[in-house]
């Protein structure tokens, strides 16, 4: 392909992912960064993010859209956009329609069911009126819910007794739609491991290369490069390939399947219009192409990722300050590469994030190499060096990664 040293991209971004941005910066002749903004009281902070970096910020998106020559869109609720900007024959990455399966829990769990992958047993409560007494004298339930993922996210449902402090909490927050907001209740499903593919789909076809791995909750995350994924993983992507081709999916994507005792694989949750994280901050270093990887996407071709080592690991950065206040990030300069920030900014000479609604999440540690212990080791070292106000550092965050990967090797994932 041609080089891609003169020609400009605009990335399309919630401020969560500056650091694509920054990525792309090293490669394209000018990256120009987009944050929607619709609210009647634009605030400063976010006018902030992206400045002092390597990338144009614009406030105008179609002041700059016929100067780009992609778009990448790296978050939710931009697909009719999308799907329309091809039909005008722009060239685009991003979801388009296929983020509907992501932000609409019912229709993930109908297409489930239409293209033959098991469905967790799920009831549909109508407002917290049916939720409670759907749930009175139950057991382990987890509680979810369809587009608006700022009012919560999952949650584990142990007893009723538990339960009345958050609802109450709930109800503040989103007052009388507590009257009837969809909550689905579904069983859990009982697994010897949880395992996922982060890769990339192209109407409905999956790239090679693709990592392979284990996510600890909000804290970590250790894969590996597959040439091909697992078959118990290759089944998911079969399965969702002419979904994807029918909605015009072009981009990052990621699955969490649990496997039973049996060997019985779950979907439980796609990410399917927005960089996974963990691990998309790993993805943009760990595929050496990254910049080559997104243009081919936007084109409609499927890329060949190209990594530098078989492994990559992950640690999730997180501020109990940040949750309400802008944070200084302090690090050596030569470890900028295992570094990514969110809402990022760079003044007065120092890196800053702003807050950005995601319980102090603010970012990533990133390493790579020729075993898992290598890559982990390098995450554990770099992190030591990051100065950041109640920065959460725990030093046996991979102790639950390693035990993963010692389980999923009895269902054929061998990392």
């Amino acid at each position: 392909m041609s080089s891609l040293s003169n020609k400009k991209v605009i990335v399309s971004d919630t401020g969560m992912h500056t650091f694509v941005a920054e990525k792309l910066a090293e490669t394209f002749a000018e990256v120009y960064y987009h944050i929607p903004e619709s609210s009647s009281f634009p605030q400063s902070t976010k006018a902030k993010i992206g400045s002092g970096l390597n990338i144009t910020r614009i406030y105008d998106l179609w002041k700059y859209i016929d100067k780009a020559d992609i778009i990448m869109f790296t978050d939710l609720n931009d697909g009719e956009l999308q799907h329309w900007l091809r039909g005008k024959g722009y060239n685009v990455f991003g979801a388009g329609r296929g983020e509907d399966i992501e932000i609409d829990r019912v229709k993930f769990l109908e297409t489930l069911k239409d293209v033959g992958l098991p469905v967790p047993k799920t009831y549909r409560a109508e407002g917290f009126d049916d939720l409670t007494k759907y749930l009175d004298g139950k057991g382990e339930k987890y509680l979810k819910t369809s587009y608006f993922r700022g009012d919560f996210e999952s949650y584990k449902f142990k007893g009723m007794k538990h339960l009345e402090p958050w609802l109450d909490d709930l109800r503040s927050r989103i007052g009388n739609r507590a009257k009837d907001i969809e909550i689905l209740v579904q069983d859990p499903v009982p697994s010897e491991s949880e395992v996922g593919y982060d890769g990339f789909s192209v109407n409905g076809q999956f790239t090679s290369n693709c990592l392979v791995g284990y996510e600890v909750k909000d804290k970590a995350y250790i894969g590996k490069v597959f040439r091909e994924p697992p078959p118990i993983l290759k089944t998911v992507n079969d399965k969702m390939g002419p979904v994807f081709k029918k909605l015009g999916f072009q981009g990052h994507f990621s699955s969490e399947v649990r496997i039973t005792k049996t060997g019985k694989g779950y979907f439980i949750d796609p990410v399917c219009g927005r960089l996974p994280s963990p691990p998309g901050e790993l993805m943009t270093e760990l595929f050496s192409n990254y910049a080559e990887i997104v243009w081919k996407i936007a084109h409609n071709e499927v890329p060949v990722p190209k990594a530098m080592a078989p492994y990559g690991a992950q640690i999730v950065l997180v501020s109990s300050w940040h949750q309400n206040h802008e944070l200084c990030v302090e690090f050596p300069k030569e470890l900028s590469k295992h570094i990514k920030l969110k809402n990022h900014g760079k003044w007065s000479g120092s890196h800053y994030c702003t807050p950005n609604e995601g319980d102090g999440y603010f970012g990533g540690v990133i390493g790579w190499g020729s075993t898992p212990k290598q890559a982990m080791d390098k995450c554990e070292s770099v992190i030591d060096e990051i100065v950041a106000e109640e920065l959460n550092n725990d030093p046996a965050v991979f102790d639950t990664a390693t035990a993963a990967i010692q389980a999923g090797r009895k269902f054929g994932v061998n990392l």
